[in-house]
């Protein structure tokens, strides 16, 4: 199975993808290039308003001719995302591709540009970051918008005069932008994805959800999950002493952090699954007075294999993509960020196999959730 063929099976985080209801915005995005050409070649052919409006393009400055692109691009990629969403996000994304568009038009048109894409950009960004923590995910196409939007700002910073220290603050500001609209970005896909691991639901960067519509459990489902919790709380309760652990093969030797995963070589390759005395993974926390077992974690042993949902909607089985893996120590250092990179030093996984958490501490929300909700 290739990986596309795989994803297709999943729901993963927008913040990696497209969404469905910004493809218009490519779709505006191609009639600009082929409008401008049309332009180009009634210019060519002496059509009046098209020699003018190409004459007053020719007239601009290099960087200027850059920035009238952009700007046509950032008002077709935002008038694209607004229309293809209903409610107040919409309407937003709408006002700044209309604003991107008056922008243009005075710099077509010799007027005073630079300082109303100043103001434009920097009141985009700041809402664009009150959306995300909204729960309003930004995409890959939200992303590129933004970073057109502060590649505008770069330019304007760049043709403005005076020495060097307004030059260092224009970079400090660039830099800045690009900063925020990560940020923005990543605050959407983290409040968007907080809601739990449930079929149907948006989930948290770097994980994969099955393909599915969620509803209450049975009886015999919510009974079958109830007695998988116990059996597997009462098998791994003398993993409480970590010696133990480590004598059944347990990589227990530097438990660090919150909700560490102690893997067990064999157990993750024996082709038994679902067996409380033989959980593929313990799950740590470490605190001051030592290792604190919190469950376990089962694990399918190809990517690929369908885990059994014997609990119905209560079990369900996760993936991971687009994760970060350190070689120092071999661990998941982080997910890759929306621009595509991972920490230093670690680079990108590719599709996991399934797996399902068992939380056996007392006082957890959801026993089988992908996170530990306390």
């Amino acid at each position: 199975m290739n990986r596309a063929d795989l994803l297709d099976r999943y729901i993963g985080s927008p913040i990696y993808g497209m969404a469905p209801e910004h493809r218009l915005a490519v779709v505006l995005v191609a009639a600009v290039v082929i409008a401008a050409g049309i332009a180009f070649l009634g210019a060519r052919a002496n059509h009046p308003p098209a020699a003018r409006l190409i004459g007053r393009y020719r007239a601009l400055p290099s960087l200027y001719r850059f920035a009238a692109w952009l700007l046509a691009v950032v008002s077709a990629m935002n008038l694209g995302m607004g229309l293809g969403r209903l409610g107040g996000a919409g309407a937003w994304l709408v006002a700044v591709g209309a604003g991107a568009a008056a922008v243009l038009h005075r710099l077509l048109t010799g007027r005073s540009w630079r300082r109303p894409l100043v103001v434009l950009t920097i009141v985009a960004l700041t809402v664009n970051l009150g959306l995300a923590v909204a729960g309003v995910t930004v995409d890959q196409a939200g992303f590129l918008t933004a970073l057109l939007e502060v590649t505008v700002l770069a330019v304007v910073l760049r043709t403005v005069d005076g020495g060097r220290l307004r030059r260092v603050v224009g970079s400090v500001v660039v830099v800045g932008a690009v900063g925020f609209t990560t940020l923005a970005g990543w605050a959407g896909a983290v409040v968007a994805g907080m809601g739990g691991e449930n079929l149907g639901e948006t989930p948290l960067p770097g994980v994969l959800l099955p393909k599915g519509t969620d509803r209450e459990p049975t009886a015999a489902e919510q009974e079958a999950a109830d007695r998988f919790l116990r059996r597997t709380a009462e098998a791994i309760a003398k993993y409480e002493d970590v010696a133990l652990a480590a004598a059944d093969g347990y990589q227990v030797d530097a438990i660090v952090g919150s909700e560490f995963h102690a893997e067990n070589p064999i157990y993750k390759s024996d082709g038994v699954i679902l067996d409380p005395e033989r959980p593929e993974t313990l799950v740590y926390d470490e605190t001051p007075d030592g290792p604190v077992l919190m469950g376990a974690m089962y694990e399918m042993e190809e990517i690929g294999e369908e885990g059994p949902m014997f609990g119905g909607p209560i079990t369900v089985w996760h993936a991971h993509d687009h994760i970060c893996f350190g070689a120092f120590p071999p661990a998941i250092t982080s997910f890759e960020s929306p621009l595509g990179a991972c920490p230093l030093l670690s680079v990108s996984f590719p599709v996991t196999n399934e797996m399902m958490h068992v939380w056996t501490v007392p006082g957890v929300a959801d026993p089988y959730a992908g996170e530990l909700e306390e």
